[in-house]
């Protein structure tokens, strides 16, 4: 997905549009805040099973890739 990311802009990571929810504990992204920040330098994070259901592995952007998008929104 990272790869894809960055072919489609240009290799800057910013992507026009994010749109967040977010989750009954605070979590938005699938970065819960039980977890550890995920590494920097990265667009595409994998993220450990999450703690509400369900209980599914994830892929989410970064916090980096969500700071470099060209607008966010979230709805709650």
């Amino acid at each position: 997905y990272e790869g894809t990311i960055k072919e489609l802009t240009a290799n800057t990571g910013a992507v026009d549009l994010v749109i967040l929810g977010m989750g009954g504990d605070g979590h938005t992204a699938s970065l819960f805040p039980t977890h550890p920040s995920p590494a920097a330098g990265r667009l595409v994070v994998p993220t450990p099973i999450s703690p509400t259901t369900p209980l599914v592995r994830r892929v989410t952007f970064s916090y980096e890739a969500i700071a470099l998008a060209k607008r966010v929104m979230v709805l709650v």
